[in-house]
């Protein structure tokens, strides 16, 4: 009998970054950088990733490829086509802040720096991927 076939975006999204993290230097803080990172990852390579994931979330490298493409990827593109649709109409980004135990933290040109989600990631370890969601 097959592994069920159930991921999780928080975790495949961790997963992903864990992967990707030390093949970049770009802040992988987002879903939409997540995807990005991976499209500049070598595709001669990729088979690496996919069996990264496969392993991490107990599924087989063609489940989570089919993810990949078909769930997590799809999602984010149409999340930033919406967004992207919504700051053309309302003509400018909505500045977003978050309290932290640290102080406020605010994204720079809608990221935040890697020493800003360090700040948040110490601060609520357990919501720091809701944030992305």
């Amino acid at each position: 009998m097959g592994r069920p076939f159930t991921i999780r975006e928080a975790e495949f999204s961790a997963a992903l970054r864990q992967f990707l993290q030390p093949h970049t230097e770009q802040p992988l803080g987002t879903d939409l950088q997540l995807l990005d990172a991976f499209k500049s990852y070598p595709k001669s390579t990729r088979q690496k990733l996919w069996q990264h994931l496969a392993k991490t979330l107990n599924k087989t490298n063609i489940q989570v490829k089919n993810y990949f493409f078909n769930t997590w990827a799809e999602r984010i593109n149409k999340t930033e086509e919406q967004n992207e649709s919504v700051q053309s109409d309302s003509g400018s980004k909505s500045n977003v802040y978050y309290a932290s135990n640290n102080g406020t933290v605010s994204p720079e040109n809608g990221q935040f720096s890697n020493e800003q989600f360090s700040i948040l990631y110490e601060s609520v370890p357990e919501l720091i991927f809701g944030l992305f969601d």
